[in-house]
């Protein structure tokens, strides 16, 4: 064998190993933290001013999950709530996300029932509006 097929090897090889690579990569999924990614992007002043809201309150919303498929959103001033958000953020997977809404309860309890899904960590995105003010905070749980 000659010099010149030993380069033609070496690139046709070079080749074929960087295609491969671009057809794997091509076909992985890539999941974004949310859809709307750049449109929350540009809220993030307001993102920040809901966190400082809820570093104000002395008393923060609990959530605790319990093993029969459902968790319970535990906050004192939930019959105050206008209106409010929790989003089952999966880091992992887009999929596996949950959302729930939810109002005013006289009870301090509000429950969920949570499709069954992947056992993991999961973060806990609440957001809500009370008292004309926007709050917004995460717990990070076990499923």
């Amino acid at each position: 064998m000659n010099w010149g097929k030993g380069v033609f090897l070496a690139f046709v090889s070079f080749a074929a190993l960087v295609a491969g690579l671009v057809t794997v990569s091509m076909r992985q999924d890539v999941n974004l933290v949310t859809q709307r990614y750049y449109e929350e992007e540009m809220n993030y002043q307001a993102q920040q001013e809901r966190m400082m809201n809820t570093r104000a309150l002395t008393v923060l919303p609990k959530v605790v999950v319990s093993d029969s498929g459902h968790f319970e959103l535990q906050y004192a001033s939930l019959r105050d709530i206008q209106d409010g958000e929790i989003v089952l953020f999966r880091p992992s997977s887009s999929r596996l996300d949950q959302r729930f809404t939810f109002r005013a309860h006289d009870d301090s309890v509000a429950k969920f029932v949570i499709r069954p899904t992947t056992p993991g960590m999961y973060r806990v995105q609440i957001t809500w509006s009370m008292h004309d003010k926007s709050y917004y905070m995460e717990q990070i749980v076990n499923l």
